[in-house]
C-alpha cells in the first residue's frame, strides 16, 4: 500500500487532554489502523479549535484541539516524528487549506487520506479537493461512523453541513483558489471578514446556534463574549496563518520570475 497524509479532521476541543470527544475518537482508531496499514505514512492533526465553543485550558493557556489529538496517536502507537499538528484552523475549509499546505512544506505524501465522520465527510472532501485542485495531490475519503452524539446534536450538526457545503460551492464558483477565498472575505481568516463578523469592537457578539448543536462542538458556555485569552489567542493563530500565506505568495512570485 502506499504511504499516506492521514489528515485527522478537528470535531471540537475535547473535555481534557486524556480524553477525546465521543464522536472524534473513531477518527483517531481509524487513522491509526491507516497508518499501520500503509508503511511511511504521515499523521497530520488538524484544528485550533472553533469559534462556537472555547477550548480547553491547561496551566491557564487555551489548548489548541490538535495537541490532544496528536499526545492520542502517539499513545496509540505511533512514533512522535510521524504525528505533525496544524496550530491555525479554525474550521473546515481551514482545516483543508492548511492541512494541503503542510504537504509541501513537511514532504508528505501526495495521497491524502481524509479522516472524518461520516456527517461531516461531504462537505470536508470537497473542501480538500478545492484546496487540492491543480496541485497533483490524489483525496481519499475515509469516513468513521457517527457514534458518540446525542440525535439532536446530530441532526443540528447534519443541518449546519448541508448548509455550509451548498454556501461552499457557490464560493468556489467565484474563488476557484481556496486561498484567495479564505483570505479575502471569509469570516475567520481575512481583515475584511472579521470585521464584517464581529464588528470593529466585537459589538456584533457571539455565534447564535441552538444549545444541542452547540454542545456537539464539546464545550458550553452563557451568552455573552468568549474568555477574552482565548479570543485573543485565537486571534494570534490568524495572524500567524496570514504571514505564512505571504511567505508562500512571495515564494510563488520569486518562482515565476
Amino acid at each position: 500500500m502506499p504511504p499516506l497524509s492521514i489528515m485527522i479532521l478537528g470535531g471540537g476541543p475535547p473535555p481534557s487532554l486524556q480524553t477525546p470527544l465521543p464522536f472524534v475518537y473513531p477518527r483517531y482508531t481509524h487513522a491509526y489502523s491507516l497508518y499501520v496499514s500503509n508503511p511511511g505514512s504521515s499523521i497530520l492533526c488538524l484544528s485550533a479549535g472553533t469559534f462556537h465553543v472555547p477550548n480547553l485550558v491547561h496551566c491557564g493557556l487555551p489548548v489548541v484541539e490538535s495537541h490532544p489529538c496528536a499526545i492520542h496517536m502517539v499513545n496509540l502507537g505511533v512514533p512522535s516524528e510521524d504525528v505533525h499538528v496544524d496550530t491555525m484552523s479554525l474550521d473546515t475549509l481551514g482545516n483543508a487549506w492548511w492541512g494541503i499546505s503542510a504537504i509541501s512544506v513537511r514532504g508528505m505524501p501526495l495521497d491524502v487520506a481524509v479522516v472524518t465522520s461520516e456527517f461531516h465527510v461531504d462537505r470536508s472532501m470537497f473542501a480538500y479537493e478545492w484546496a487540492a485542485e491543480g496541485k497533483g495531490i490524489k483525496v481519499i475519503e475515509e469516513a468513521v461512523p457517527d457514534v458518540g452524539m446525542d440525535e439532536e446534536g446530530l441532526a443540528g450538526r447534519v443541518k449546519r453541513e448541508a448548509e455550509s457545503l451548498e454556501m461552499y460551492k457557490i464560493k468556489r464558483e467565484v474563488y476557484p483558489d481556496l486561498a484567495d477565498y479564505l483570505f479575502t472575505e471569509h469570516g475567520l481568516y481575512s481583515g475584511k471578514g472579521v470585521v464584517g463578523r464581529m464588528g470593529r469592537g466585537g459589538e456584533r457578539g457571539c455565534d447564535k446556534i441552538d444549545e444541542p448543536t452547540r454542545r456537539s462542538y464539546g464545550g458550553s458556555w452563557d451568552d455573552g463574549e468568549q474568555p477574552r485569552m482565548w479570543r485573543e489567542a485565537a486571534m494570534l493563530a490568524v495572524g500567524f496563518l496570514v504571514g505564512f500565506l505571504i511567505n508562500v505568495r512571495k515564494g510563488r512570485d520569486k518562482n515565476k520570475d
